[in-house]
């Protein structure tokens, strides 16, 4: 009977063991979750909640003039108040240059593969050396993609016809926006975290040969509150 006994407490202590460590692993199943979690959500509120993303950007400068083809999602009502709304596809060309000030539109034709699609610049009544393009209706869905030869003619006057070769700021090695994006994320949760925000992000690139380009991925809260993070095109963060 004793032995019995002496039995039947071993097995007592043998399930309560069991079910102890059961219940540490849960817990700590739990917690690895609820802390794998937090980024990951910020990141999916982050990606829910874009003012605009510029997914490629296209650049070149040729004899004074400055030309930016960007595409990506944008607020089909933009608006820069930290609250996101409905966003739609856009692709925007933009040609600056003090040289062209004296014209109200610019016609040219844009070339991106095969295709071809004729373009009218109308000038920014604001600044009058730039001048803009929506094309997205142009492209009827169609996605640039990095390997696509992106060219722009220039009708300027009779005898100014320049044709310039788009360059893609990112290469197909480079992190993509939304890689990007989540880095920013990673770095600013806690400036972010309780607060209504929209995100914006665009590449900054120089117009030099051989020159960097960075993601720049700005947050901008309900309340006015503005934080950022500058991403280089290999993933290290560096502001």
């Amino acid at each position: 009977m004793k032995a019995s006994g002496k039995k039947n407490k071993n097995i007592k202590r043998a399930i309560i063991g069991t079910s102890i460590a059961a219940i540490v692993a849960v817990g700590g199943w739990f917690c690895f979750k609820s802390m794998s979690g937090v980024d990951n959500t910020m990141f999916d509120i982050a990606k829910q909640n874009i003012g605009e993303a510029r997914h490629q950007v296209r650049a070149a400068h040729d004899g004074g003039i400055s030309i930016e083809f960007s595409t990506g999602m944008r607020e089909e009502n933009f608006v820069r108040n930290g609250i996101a709304t409905k966003t739609v596809p856009f692709a925007m060309i933009r040609v600056n240059s003090d040289s062209l000030r004296s014209h109200s539109q610019i016609d040219g034709m844009l070339q991106i593969g095969e295709e071809t699609h004729n373009i009218t610049l109308l000038q920014n009544p604001y600044r009058m050396s730039e001048f803009a393009y929506d094309i997205i209706k142009n492209l009827n869905g169609r996605e640039v993609c990095c390997h696509d030869q992106v060219t722009i003619t220039l009708f300027i006057a009779s005898n100014n016809h320049p044709t310039i070769v788009l360059n893609n700021t990112m290469t197909p090695e480079c992190i993509a926006w939304d890689a990007a994006l989540k880095l920013a994320v990673e770095r600013l949760t806690p400036q972010l975290k309780g607060k209504t925000f929209e995100v914006h992000v665009t590449v900054t690139h120089s117009v030099a040969t051989g020159a960097d380009s960075f993601w720049y991925v700005e947050f901008v809260t309900e309340c006015g509150q503005t934080f950022f993070c500058v991403i280089s095109s290999d993933g290290a963060v560096i502001g």
